[in-house]
């Protein structure tokens, strides 16, 4: 088995030390999609022996890993640098998501810097990105299993992109932020919330065509 059992006392050594990028698949034993998931981990293991190291962690047996690193729903397949979670996928997934997940970070992370006018929204960086941000920041709660969330993504990149400057554009991820979800009682995905000084003002729900989210952007620049 070329996959390597991630433990709380070998994380330095395996992970924060190693050389090359580190996949690592956090799973349990009773995790249908996690078994799903298991084979191809195991294929690219060998795929990509020398250019990524390529792990398990079992969240029952490394709960205090899971809990480091906000682990709250599996399969969720990690990118380590250095020791640090640079990225990750979550749910069970054709192998084609996780080749193109590795090649992005293989090759530089291009698809990564694409998307370089949206911040990740957290717990931890909320008051900073949001409360005290000097615009108005348009905040997509979405999830990693929401087709219509898929949908609105590339309308929010874009939104980003024309908009900067006078707005912020953030995603909060509701099972890995499901403390921020609930403080802002979303109910349904996705949920996009426009804040000013940390408070949600107004918000639409579901995806829309790009025409609802900039009529909804300027009304509020424009008050």
């Amino acid at each position: 088995m070329a996959e390597l059992v991630i433990t709380l006392e070998n994380f330095e050594q395996e992970v924060v030390n190693s050389d090359v990028p580190v996949l690592i698949d956090f799973w349990a034993e009773w995790c249908m999609p996690c078994r799903m998931v298991a084979p191809i981990i195991d294929e690219l293991a060998k795929e990509y022996e020398g250019k990524i190291k390529v792990g398990k962690i079992n969240v029952d047996e490394e709960n205090e890993l899971a809990m480091k690193f906000r682990i709250m729903s599996i399969p969720t397949i990690g990118l380590f640098k250095n020791g640090k979670m640079v990225d990750k996928i979550i749910g069970a997934r054709p192998k084609a998501d996780f080749v193109r997940f590795i090649e992005k970070h293989l090759n530089g992370g291009a698809t990564q810097s694409e998307e370089s006018d949206e911040v990740e929204i957290t717990y931890d960086n909320f008051e900073e990105e949001v409360v005290n941000s000097d615009v108005p920041v348009l905040i997509d709660f979405w999830a990693e299993w929401c087709a219509p969330c898929r949908l609105v993504a590339p309308i929010i990149d874009e939104l980003a992109k024309e908009y900067k400057g006078k707005i912020k554009v953030g995603k909060v991820n509701v099972d890995e932020e499901n403390e921020l979800a609930m403080q802002f009682r979303i109910m349904s995905i996705p949920t996009i919330g426009l804040f000013k000084n940390g408070k949600m003002v107004d918000k639409i729900i579901g995806a829309r065509p790009k025409a609802d989210f900039v009529k909804f952007i300027e009304k509020h620049l424009n008050n």
